[in-house]
């Protein structure tokens, strides 16, 4: 039941609940990218997804590229052409910096990259990303959608055929 409200409030066909937000991307990553691949992603995350970002992807055969999503030339620059994904976190968590997702996912599909947004702070209530383009939406419900912080747990939203992927 709690996938399926999620689905509907963003606006998907599905969604698949996690333990934790963290749980959610690191399910996302793990199955989209493997060794030789490469992600590209905002310099401004949650720190835990920076971690796993500096750390464990690299050791992985990974590679990373942060840049600044909100500027459309640099983000273009940093894609490749084994680049398997753009990460979005907008609101980004600490700065607020904001990303146009609709540009920046005009910018990845173009070259056939699924984009993933990390909407735990605006919530579906202020931003719903499948709306401007994004392929995966996450969430930490155990912030906002949760409400007070006593439950832990994670989702990733999308469509059906791209969640059966996971």
């Amino acid at each position: 039941q709690l996938e399926r409200k999620l689905a509907a409030l963003e606006g998907t066909e599905a969604c698949i609940a996690f333990a934790s937000g963290m749980a959610a991307i690191w399910a996302l990553f793990s199955r989209l990218l493997t060794s030789g691949d490469h992600i590209v992603m905002s310099d401004v995350t949650y720190a835990a997804a920076s971690e796993l970002a500096n750390d464990t992807l690299p050791d992985l055969g990974i590679e990373v590229t942060r840049t600044d999503t909100s500027d459309l030339d640099g983000l273009r620059k940093a894609l490749r052409p084994n680049t398997r994904l753009l990460y979005l976190e907008t609101p980004a968590n600490p700065l607020l910096r904001l990303t146009d997702i609709g540009a920046a996912a005009k910018v990845a599909h173009e070259v056939g990259v699924p984009v993933a947004v990390d909407s735990t702070f605006a919530t579906p209530i202020a931003l719903r990303p499948v709306e401007h383009g994004a392929d995966y939406v996450i969430h930490s419900l155990t912030k906002y959608i949760c409400g007070h912080g006593d439950a832990l747990g994670g989702a990733i939203c999308g469509s059906q055929a791209d969640l059966d992927r996971l």
